[in-house]
């Protein structure tokens, strides 16, 4: 009998031996012989140089993040748990935003650095005065080069208790955070309390003559996983960059502490995770409503003549 495959997970079914840090997990192959061939060698040569070029096997690497490579290529079995985020492997910067005009149409950048995209998530909680869960909104741009920007977090607090329209006086704080950040959209997650909240956020916007898209978001995916999926291909690479204002609050905090087994606080971990995780919205033109500054696409649009002889 002859099992083929890959030993994703730390309890991988690839296992032919005991091993002492699974005391509690019999091997399934108990017995088997077992030949491994990881895609590089002891030597850190490619196993299979006609197929992976070292250059490929890097990008591979780059944009796997090392336990997802260590599991898929060279067929070490991690523990998802030893998995780490670390603010270290951020880039931080201290730019603002800036919205210019040139040839008749908004260009948003950071520093030197042209914005195309943004996203939005916020992850909502009614708790209070620093009670319970937070309610986080943050905000990401990605640049040119395909960078990511984490430029501005909010922990949106509501210093009255047993209000009857705490859900409102939040909706306002993330209007005012749209306005500031420019930005074209917001999703919520509308899992348990947030199901209420993006019909009040889009009266909110009315209101105030926003054309802002509010989207639902359901969450099903673990939410350790989720953040872990986000985070690690960004630090492996050190891509994240992250506003200086960001370093004083929870975020960072939240980053050292966090676990893959227990976190007491990750609302702001869950809501950057989103962000990374999100595409931008652009808007179609016609649409009623004052319009965001469209810096995210491009302007006007032209078309050659063509109607002509030869």
């Amino acid at each position: 009998m002859i099992y083929i495959g890959t030993p994703h997970s730390f309890y991988t079914i690839y296992q032919v031996e005991t091993d002492d840090s699974k005391p509690d997990v019999e091997p399934f192959l108990l017995g088997f012989n077992l030949l491994k061939l990881p895609i590089l060698d002891e030597e850190q040569k490619s196993s299979w140089p006609q197929r992976f070029s070292e250059e490929k096997i890097a990008s591979i690497r780059a944009r796997s993040g090392e336990n997802k490579f260590l599991s898929q290529m060279m067929l070490e079995p991690v523990n998802i748990i030893d998995s780490v985020l670390d603010p270290s492997r951020l880039s931080a910067y201290k730019q603002e935003l800036s919205l210019l005009y040139s040839n008749g149409r908004e260009i948003l950048k950071i520093g030197e650095k042209k914005m195309i995209s943004a996203s939005c998530w916020w992850d909502p909680s009614f708790g209070v005065s620093n009670k319970g869960d937070n309610s986080v909104i943050a905000c990401v741009f990605t640049d040119e080069e395909g960078r990511y920007w984490l430029h501005d977090i909010e922990y949106i607090r509501v210093e009255v208790d047993g209000a009857d329209n705490i859900a409102s006086l939040q909706c306002e704080k993330v209007a005012e955070f749209l306005i500031k950040n420019h930005l074209p959209s917001v999703r919520v997650e509308a899992n348990g309390i947030g199901k209420f909240l993006p019909s009040i956020l889009k009266q909110t916007l009315r209101k105030k003559n926003l054309r802002v898209a509010v989207l639902e978001v359901f969450s099903h995916e673990n939410k350790q996983q989720r953040i872990v999926n986000a985070f690690e291909v960004l630090l492996a690479e050190r891509a994240l960059n992250v506003h200086q204002k960001i370093w004083q609050t929870g975020f960072i905090e939240e980053m050292r502490e966090w676990s893959f087994s227990s976190s007491k606080k990750d609302d702001a971990l869950d809501a950057v995770a989103g962000c990374l995780s999100s595409e931008p919205v652009r808007f179609p033109m016609g649409e009623v409503g004052k319009l965001m500054p469209s810096w995210q696409g491009v302007g006007e649009q032209y078309k050659a003549l063509s109607k002509f002889e030869i």
